[in-house]
């Protein structure tokens, strides 16, 4: 009676689930059948069962299913003394029941279990109520005693898998109650035992583990990054390319969660770079978050791009091809294209189940769409029904359902209800935030309202509601918000709102400024495309026109070289004609009395040679004027690049007006010093005739004076000692772009709150070819224990990239502050007299 009970279960399951995701069910089922009661049929019936518990949904008569294989197995087990599957069997007893949430059965499986089997049971039921929906301290509690049960089994039969398994849920535990030290010492203890023992594969597991299960704030972000980073590096290490791709896309995910938007993009692609060279086709994941990010930066086209792409993919899950459904229409909605945005929403909602984070946005899509249409008592109605039939659990559920309350009421004309709701969506936001990667998934952070979309709903209701002031504060915290940031369309609609509360508290400039900026912000979505294809066609055409200008400038270097060279040709001819007239000017006159006729002759030659010489001197008339020539195109290059180079100058400069990140200014101004140090070489090229020689006592200080404008020329003193010295362009170059990043370098850190000081530049050539400069300040010096060798800032490696042109020896110490030492050997030009002395020698 129980096996017929059993195949009855077996044969509904498999009628209704025949097309299940993993194709081998109906082979298992198959085997079974045909199998004789062994321990192949043990193994065949757990297999069977992970695949009802683990694969399928959660339905009563699967679960019910589920729990008659695993008894089965473990009676079979029982009967025919196999303790491994024996003990496999009760854990599936206890997961089942796990499963329909009857958890006093579970426990009590549990309490009758021996040893290892006690310790998995335990470690599950402390998953289980430490991630059980509410996050309630009640269950946090009992998942803890539970954790501590299972660690201290393991430490007294010293089962070092299950001391491992039971303090990595520990840490989860450490994360969850908000004890980021406690949890990451748990993680650390394993990361170190296995570094100790010189195993690498499992200290990149441990690492990654860290990774996954670090809470992801604005605190951990570089903790997460590094772990992620040290498990990377251990798999390259170990050349184990197969698991570099999912490692890639951790890092890319928790950069695109903090905004770090190029990172993320940048390790996507390379993650799928890796999978096209191993053949994997699952490239999925990364494509679907790349739609995410091409959508936060408002490029709707590239989103729908990578969509498309990402859903070639037939490997992936459904509930995640529906995720990439839902942003695909939203990237249409926002391009305007309403018929393909509502095609692609409705895909999305036949591939939901109950168990998607996505199942409550797209009831929010609905919802708004009814209230668009004027429907919104219709869209009340919907959403309380559906809230009957799903009830919110998750953080993010209730706050979008709070969201849409208040979208529906407000269209009502309900507000004071509808404001109620909206504050009850900002109390659940704050909530989120504490427990963002706990309780969203990757499905995606556009799919939900959270963080700013948040904060500019209920902004815009004040607005709408002219309560500016309140208004205000909401709108200026959806802009600052890091965390799941506005996306361009949304900035756009803040900016607008922000114009309407400074015009209606009469703040007409602020009120100009926000309504600028939307407008950059609008224009920019919908004309982004073609205003790519207008800068692609820019490129084209200044690249055409560059080539233009080459060939141009080929073709006449080309014809004063073969001008010069047949100037050249010519000279070497006259010169042989005339060594050959002399010969013949001696044999004449040596016969001139035996041949008094030949006097004639030689009349007619001198009149030959007079001509030649003329043609001669024109020859060489025009060769000083072709040099002459290119001495004046050389100095008119040096000109247009010196202009050139002031027009990026005062673009730059124009640019920093527009920037309020200090971080953006800086790197703006250390560009513009480093582009005035190159100009001032090319304005000394075309100021002065010693060709490509630059005189450094001049230029050294023109660059001291300009960088002079930009601080307090009381605080700072600059004493020069600089030989009176000229290098080749090619020295002069590198040699100034190192004195420009040292004494910015030196302007910025050595004289904190705007102290006074001096700064010492030393320029000698020490001999015929050795050049020392040497640059000193008089403020605090460089850190301690500051390593010039592995120190990643761009000031130092530009410097000792420059060092490396010169061939030089750079150091750097402190000596009553920062002193800076560069030696290298000058360029010396060719001496004509030991050069032809050399190749003498060689010939002879």
């Amino acid at each position: 009676m129980y096996k017929l009970i059993f195949l009855c279960f077996l044969s509904i399951s498999t009628a209704v689930y025949s097309q299940s995701e993993d194709g081998s069910l109906n082979d298992f089922l198959a085997q079974y059948h045909d199998s004789n009661r062994d321990t192949n049929r043990v193994i065949l019936l757990l297999k069977i069962d992970s695949i009802y518990l683990y694969r399928m949904p959660d339905t009563k008569n699967i679960l019910d299913s589920a729990l008659l294989m695993a008894r089965q197995a473990s009676d079979l087990s029982s009967s025919i003394h196999y303790s491994k599957g024996l003990e496999n069997a009760n854990f599936m007893i206890g997961n089942s029941f796990a499963e329909m949430e009857n958890m006093k059965a579970a426990i009590a499986v549990m309490q009758q279990a021996p040893g290892v089997l006690k310790i998995r049971l335990l470690i599950m039921l402390g998953e289980r109520y430490l991630f059980k929906p509410g996050q309630l301290k009640q269950n946090t509690d009992i998942s803890y005693t539970f954790i501590t049960q299972a660690r201290k089994i393991s430490d007294s039969i010293n089962a070092p898998e299950w001391i491992y398994s039971s303090t990595r849920l520990l840490g989860k535990y450490y994360f969850t109650i908000g004890d980021i030290q406690q949890g990451k010492n748990c993680f650390m203890r394993m990361i170190n035992d296995y570094h100790h023992l010189g195993n690498e594969k499992e200290e990149a597991f441990w690492w990654n583990e860290l990774g996954t299960y670090l809470p992801d704030t604005d605190e951990t972000y570089a903790e997460e990054i590094n772990a992620y980073e040290q498990t990377l590096s251990l798999y390259q290490k170990l050349n184990m390319k197969s698991e570099e791709p999912s490692v890639l896309e951790n890092i890319a995910f928790i950069h695109q969660r903090h905004n770090k938007l190029d990172l993320a993009k940048i390790n996507y692609l390379k993650s799928i770079d890796v999978r096209r060279a191993l053949h994997d086709k699952k490239v999925f994941s990364a494509y679907s978050n790349l739609v995410e990010i091409n959508i936060s930066l408002g490029d709707y086209r590239n989103a729908i791009y990578y969509a498309l792409e990402g859903l070639k993919d037939k490997t992936a899950d459904k509930y995640l091809v529906a995720s990439v459904y839902y942003r695909q229409g939203y990237a249409y909605k926002a391009l305007e294209e309403t018929v393909k945005s509502l095609q692609s929403y409705r895909t999305a909602l036949t591939l939901l189940s109950r168990r998607s984070n996505l199942l409550f946005p797209t009831l929010k899509e609905v919802i708004n769409e009814l209230i668009q249409k004027d429907s919104a008592a219709e869209a009340l109605s919907l959403l309380g029904e559906f809230v009957i039939e799903n009830p919110p659990v998750r953080i993010v559920e209730k706050e979008i359902v709070a969201a849409a309350l208040g979208d529906c009421n407000n269209a009502l004309g309900r507000y004071e209800i509808a404001e109620k709701y909206y504050l009850d969506m900002i109390t659940l936001d704050e909530d989120q935030q504490r427990h963002s990667k706990l309780e969203i998934s990757a499905e995606g952070t556009n799919a939900v309202i959270m963080g700013a979309e948040a904060y500019y709903a209920i902004g815009n209701f004040y607005v709408e509601r002219k309560q500016f002031h309140k208004g205000e504060s909401y709108l200026k915290k959806a802009l600052k918000i890091q965390l799941y940031p506005p996306t361009l369309s949304r900035r756009s609609d803040i900016y607008f709102d922000l114009y309407k509360v400074d015009s209606a508290q009469q703040k007409y400039f602020a009120a100009l400024s926000d309504l600028r900026i939307q407008k950059q912000l609008h224009d920019s979505i919908f004309n982004i495309a073609k205003s790519r294809d207008i800068e692609e066609l820019k490129i084209q055409y200044e690249t055409d026109k560059k080539e233009k200008n080459l060939k141009v400038l080929s073709a006449r270097a080309q014809l004063q070289d073969k001008e010069l060279k047949a100037s050249a040709q010519t000279k070497r001819f006259i010169i042989i004609l005339m060594i050959s007239l002399i010969i013949l000017t001696g044999v004449v006159y040596s016969r001139y009395q035996i041949k008094q006729k030949s006097n004639k002759l030689l009349q007619l030659q001198r009149n030959e040679i007079n001509e030649q010489n003329e043609q001669l001197q024109s020859a060489l008339s025009k060769q000083k004027k072709l040099t002459v020539e290119k001495e004046w195109l050389m100095k008119e290059i040096h000109h247009r690049v010196k202009n050139n180079l002031q027009i990026v100058i005062s673009l730059l400069n124009v640019q920093s007006d527009y920037l309020d990140n200090p971080s953006a200014i800086n790197a703006i101004q250390e560009s513009r010093e480093r582009m005035q140090a190159i100009a001032l070489i090319h304005q000394k090229l075309y100021q002065t005739d010693f060709g490509n020689s630059i005189d450094m006592k001049s230029y050294i200080g023109e660059m001291i004076s300009y960088l002079q404008s930009f601080i307090d020329s009381g605080k700072i003193k600059f004493d020069l000692a600089i030989d009176d010295l000229n290098l080749d362009v090619s020295q002069a170059v590198p040699l100034g772009l190192i004195l420009n990043e040292a004494i910015t370098n030196a302007l910025k850190y050595a004289f904190p709150n705007n102290s006074s000081g001096d700064i010492s530049i030393q320029l000698h050539q020490t001999n015929y070819e050795d050049i020392y400069l040497k640059i000193t300040d008089s403020g605090t010096g460089f850190p301690e224990n500051f390593n010039f060798t592995e120190n990643k800032s761009l000031g130092i490696q530009l410097m000792k990239l420059f060092a490396e042109q010169l061939d030089g020896e750079l150091t750097f110490e402190n000596n009553n502050g920062a002193q800076i030492l560069l030696r290298f050997k000058k360029q010396l030009p060719i001496d004509p007299v030991s050069f032809k002395e050399k190749n003498d020698g060689q010939s002879s």
